[in-house]
């Protein structure tokens, strides 16, 4: 019993908090997009499936629509059985993050801290209770992870196929994986045959969809969801996922600043780079601004904003110092990936700063921004951070007792 205290705490604290929101807003409105999630299910439901799959008004692919179809006829249709499934599906999400922080830190405050700065943010929690294709997604990106952590290279595929048929641009983790692959192959010399073939195979299902659409999404989605972007590779959006990244997981920034010194080096790189992706200021996409007149890429920026004004020096100075503050821990990630490339001792830990570089690499390949884009990311970069702090006191606890 006392192996699974930790579980069983967090299992209580995750319930108590989700069945009580859940009681709270069970039979409210609909709330902004989940409407049209609400609806697209429907169509789901009453039509024939692979008509439907073959065209449907949103630009996601259909596996979140068929599964909540499925459920509406178990449990029958309403907007109350909808946020019932995704409610249960987020207390298994839940535990999954929670059981993903445990596995790395090996330490019950620490997992129980980092993943209550990961859920309780009101993205997380918005998902988690409304009918949302994001909590569906967020439980098999846990599960492909946890799969290769596990070194379980059939199942890692499996759940990053699935994952890929909720959301596209959940590519990024079999792309991260294959690389890595790749990296342990170089060195190793010796050909790294399971997980590339697994990551590659897990991309199949969606290219499928791809050529039955003929397009990357379905016509009818794509008519009224696409809008084309400034241009085709929109840098702003890494300036605004390296600014609010920042925000959403600041206790475990300041933390970081607290426990490692500061590097000269590092941040005059940072500096720089921060001077250069302010050239290309945080902004909404086109997109949000034709079809929801909103000036603000999240709540964080819009609260930001009515505080100190949308074009106020303070809030620029604010938002270039979270920019640097992002761009500095960034800088440290790819240097101590280099670093330990080089040094051959390539860990499975690698993985969570080459899912949060890909993920600031190929989102601005995307014709919308948005905070909320974050949540799929966020326990990965916390995960990285969390193991850059805890590798630099143990650094220097050996060099301290070397001295001595």
């Amino acid at each position: 019993m006392k192996k699974y205290r930790d579980s069983i705490i967090w299992f209580f604290v995750s319930a108590i908090v989700l069945f009580t929101l859940s009681f709270v807003y069970l039979s409210s409105p609909p709330h902004s997009d989940e409407r049209h999630f609400i609806e697209t299910i429907k169509l789901f439901t009453e039509g024939n499936l692979i008509s439907t799959i073959k065209d449907y008004p949103e630009i996601t692919p259909p596996l979140f629509y068929i599964l909540f179809s499925v459920w509406t006829k178990i449990s029958g249709f309403s907007i109350e059985s909808l946020r019932i499934l995704n409610v249960l599906i987020s207390l298994l999400c839940w535990q999954l993050i929670f059981y993903f922080f445990k596995t790395v830190t090996k330490n019950f405050r620490a997992s129980f801290l980092l993943t209550a700065l990961i859920v309780f943010n009101p993205y997380f929690i918005g998902v988690s209770i409304f009918v949302y294709n994001d909590n569906l997604m967020l439980l098999f990106i846990m599960l492909g992870v946890l799969s290769f952590i596990k070194i379980r290279s059939a199942v890692t595929d499996l759940f990053f196929a699935l994952g890929i048929l909720v959301r596209q641009y959940l590519i990024i983790f079999p792309l991260s994986v294959f690389i890595y692959s790749l990296l342990q192959s170089i060195l190793s010399k010796k050909l790294r045959v399971n997980f590339l073939i697994a990551t590659a195979l897990s991309v199949i299902p969606i290219f499928f969809l791809f050529i039955y659409w003929q397009g990357f999404a379905p016509e009818s989605g794509l008519k009224i969801w696409y809008v084309k972007n400034r241009s085709l590779y929109n840098l702003d959006y890494i300036n605004t996922y390296l600014t609010f990244s920042t925000v959403y997981i600041l206790p475990l920034i300041i933390y970081y600043f607290h426990k490692r010194k500061l590097s000269k080096l590092h941040l005059i790189y940072s500096l720089i780079l921060s001077v250069i992706l302010s050239l290309f200021p945080v902004q909404p996409s086109l997109a949000t601004v034709s079809q929801t007149k909103v000036t603000t890429v999240g709540y964080v920026h819009k609260f930001l904003a009515a505080i100190f004004g949308m074009d106020s020096i303070l809030l620029n100075v604010l938002l270039f110092i979270l920019l640097l503050a992002g761009c500095y821990i960034t800088m440290i990630l790819v240097t101590d990936l280099i670093k330990k490339f080089q040094d051959k001792s390539l860990d499975y830990q690698i993985i969570f700063s080459l899912l949060w570089i890909s993920f600031l690499i190929i989102m601005p390949f995307s014709f919308q921004v948005w905070e909320k884009y974050l949540i799929m990311i966020l326990p990965f970069y916390a995960a990285a951070i969390y193991t850059q702090i805890v590798t630099n006191v143990k650094n220097e606890k050996v060099n301290s007792s070397l001295q001595s």
